[in-house]
């Protein structure tokens, strides 16, 4: 296995040449890491991949969201067991994880991550209730009021009838103060919950 190697913030590491990549336990732990820090439907080619980050970060149910990150570890390539998952969660929807795991080299791997990632401490999040009539496919929404640029945000909408079932596709950001949902064909009338992580 061979990994491109990551920096402070998680950003892949280009310049060094064959430096920037890693292999073996070193390529296991960062892809670890990698597909910690991914949130679910954010990947386009495997919408299931991550973490429900959005949702178990914010909920009472703790073991799911230990559930969660148990077995995206479990099951990256090449990890055979996990050994000791440390979490700890603040006030402040801080989360700092350790972790230990045995891998198909036979060493053990031992790592800390903390989220969100130390250089994006000050992350601001949007979450609004939006009402359809039954008739729009459209809607504009002003979310200037908790976010400092809309463009910059990971958009996820929810129709709050299904289960709070993400609608793809749906959100675009048109400027810095607003985003265009759309669903085709008009939806039922009722609330679609609208999140934005910046």
């Amino acid at each position: 296995m061979i990994f491109r190697a990551l920096d402070v913030a998680g950003d892949w590491t280009f310049g060094k040449g064959i430096q920037n990549y890693q292999s073996g336990q070193n390529a296991i732990a960062l892809n670890i890491q990698t597909r910690l820090y991914s949130f679910i439907n954010d990947c386009f080619f495997d919408a299931g991949a991550g973490i429900d980050w959005l949702n178990l970060l914010g909920s009472k149910n703790q073991a799911a969201l230990i559930f969660s990150i148990k077995s995206v570890i479990l099951n990256t390539p090449g990890v055979n067991t996990l050994k000791d998952l440390g979490f700890n969660l603040d006030a402040n929807r801080h989360v700092t994880l350790t972790f230990a795991v045995t891998t198909v080299y036979g060493a053990p791997i031992t790592g800390g991550l903390s989220f969100p990632v130390t250089p994006f401490d000050g992350v601001s999040k949007y979450v609004g209730d939006i009402y359809f009539d039954g008739t729009q496919t459209t809607q504009d929404v002003d979310v200037s009021s908790l976010l400092d640029d809309a463009r910059r945000a990971v958009w996820i909408l929810y129709d709050e009838s299904d289960g709070y079932s993400v609608v793809l596709g749906a959100v675009q950001p048109l400027s810095i103060t607003t985003v265009r949902l759309t669903i085709s064909p008009a939806p039922p009338a009722g609330f679609f919950r609208l999140v934005g992580i910046a």
